[in-house]
């Protein structure tokens, strides 16, 4: 190639570039490469916008993403909401129907005339007499075995007492 302490020129061209040209192109492609020019003082500036703008649509879309898990929370939130609406209603109702059973069947007794249980209260039919007692025996358990026998005679001796 060539050697650190030889000349160099950016000069424009017509027609092909010569054979031992380190660079050619537009100004801005050949000048891009030097330190401190214009060219290059754009590219960087394009890098850096490219950048910003980057930074910029990721912060959108941590926003965007944050909109919508609020908007899911919200909706969330709602159908809890009109779930406790709809169990409190449901228990309303069900509080509604047995006061209005009770008050159907408070109206039902209030329209009864007010000798109504004097006419259905059981007289007694016929006379009263004694019955015998009946024979203890008939309360007792069969024993095939003479000691569950005896205990059960005994536990249930103990019952009556």
């Amino acid at each position: 190639m060539t050697e650190p302490t030889s000349a160099f020129a950016i000069i424009p061209l017509t027609g092909k570039p010569p054979d031992n040209a380190i660079v050619h192109g537009s100004l801005n492609a050949v000048t891009q490469c030097v330190l401190g020019s214009k060219a290059r003082f754009e590219a960087e500036l394009l890098i850096a916008r490219a950048d910003a703008a980057d930074e910029e649509e990721r912060e959108r879309e941590q926003q965007e993403q944050q909109v919508m898990a609020e908007g899911i929370r919200a909706i969330a939130d709602g159908i809890a909401e009109l779930s406790r609406r709809l169990d409190e209603i449901e228990r309303s109702q069900i509080t509604r129907h047995k006061l209005d059973a009770a008050s159907e069947a408070t109206a039902k007794m209030q329209a009864l005339p007010k000798n109504a249980l004097a006419d259905h209260t059981p007289q007694p039919s016929g006379e009263l007499h004694a019955l015998e007692p009946k024979d203890p025996s008939e309360h007792q358990p069969a024993a095939t075995d003479a000691h569950v026998g005896k205990d059960r005679v005994l536990h249930i001796e103990k019952s009556r007492h």
